[in-house]
């Protein structure tokens, strides 16, 4: 079923629409909704506040059937080997063993999985599993459905960003880091699959006051400047970059953490033994300028913004209506159309 990708953030409301036509893709409707008032951490996102909103986006853009982001750190990611069964007896395997990998009793918790690899001497299947608690599934399912929409599907965040990011053909390692307003979320990246995800409560927020008090400025002036001269390490920009040395710092070293995670543990994750090759930035605070060139420099690995489209079509033969600016902020809702197409 034709469905429209939509992620709800404390910082906002985004969606988009991938519409199919004779085997070709292009953009249908699209739109975000800042949230000026998203609610506490223990009850998101079920606030009047996020309730209206879509209710107005429901209206605006007469939105029906979604395809919806459930948040990657309420939720446990593992990986396992199974034997090569049925999908139906793959599943009830798997959940035997839930209780051996997360604090969720199996009947409080809702989980599917992705197969990694196959093994063809033993016949066994590499998967990853992801568990999310029901509690937050019927958050999502009761602010949606109040809203007037029907989710037909769900899928963490991070893995929808990876559908986006990386191509089909693509198993190499790399990190994904989506920098947002208010925290930067890290995911460990191996055959398309994420098999490990981090949060970091520095965002795009933390650079803007880092601005502000280092010059003794009002916000605004400060995001001002953040957006229009980033981070470039120009001797003219000295005190700028020294007023985030900081904040950039504390983001370089959760990425290096990550890293040295997947160094040590990457047997488990890979057969082909492979190290990090790149980090791909995406989000709503990854175009400040200068900041690839920052991470580059400072963990010795290629880094480049992300391409939202990679898998849907090429530039060659469609102009999508979204700057590539804008779309790195749609790389989870776009990812969420592709669930159904190309995971």
């Amino acid at each position: 079923m034709p469905s429209v990708g939509i992620e709800v953030v404390p910082e906002a409301i985004r969606f988009i629409e991938i519409i199919e036509k004779g085997g070709s893709f292009s953009v249908g409707k699209y739109g975000r909704y800042v949230l000026s008032e998203a609610g506490d951490d223990d009850t998101f996102p079920n606030s009047p506040h996020i309730k209206e909103a879509l209710v107005e986006l429901k209206k605006k853009y007469k939105l029906d059937l979604i395809t919806a982001a459930l948040p990657e750190d309420k939720a446990y990611i593992f990986s396992t080997e199974v034997p090569r069964l049925a999908p139906d007896e793959i599943r009830a395997g798997l959940e035997l063993k839930l209780e051996e990998h997360v604090p969720v009793p199996p009947k409080d918790a809702i989980f599917d999985y992705r197969i990694v690899s196959i093994d063809p001497a033993s016949n066994r299947l590499q998967v990853s599993v992801s568990v999310v608690p029901n509690l937050v599934v019927s958050r999502y399912v009761d602010l949606f459905v109040s809203a007037g929409l029907t989710p037909v599907a769900f899928e963490l965040s991070a893995q929808a960003a990876v559908n986006a990011l990386i191509k089909r053909e693509d198993h190499s390692p790399a990190i994904v880091v989506n920098l947002g307003k208010y925290d930067t979320r890290l995911f460990l990246v191996s055959r398309r699959t994420v098999h490990f995800s981090s949060v970091i409560s520095v965002g795009g927020d933390a650079l803007t006051e880092a601005i502000k008090k280092y010059f003794k400025i009002s916000a605004a002036e400060a995001e001002k400047i953040k957006g229009e001269r980033g981070i470039a390490r120009k001797k003219e920009d000295a005190d700028l970059f020294f007023s985030l040395a900081n904040t950039l710092s504390a983001l370089k070293d959760e990425i290096e953490k990550l890293v040295s995670y997947w160094d040590s543990h990457r047997e488990r994750y890979s057969d082909a033994k492979e190290k990090i090759g790149r980090i791909i930035l995406c989000g709503p605070e990854a175009n400040l300028s200068g900041l690839p060139e920052y991470f580059e420099a400072s963990l010795g690995l290629p880094v480049a913004l992300g391409n939202v489209w990679e898998n849907i079509f090429s530039f060659d033969s469609y102009i999508p209506p979204i700057s590539r600016t804008e779309s790195l902020s749609f790389a989870v809702a776009t990812g969420l159309f592709l669930r159904s197409y190309f995971s």
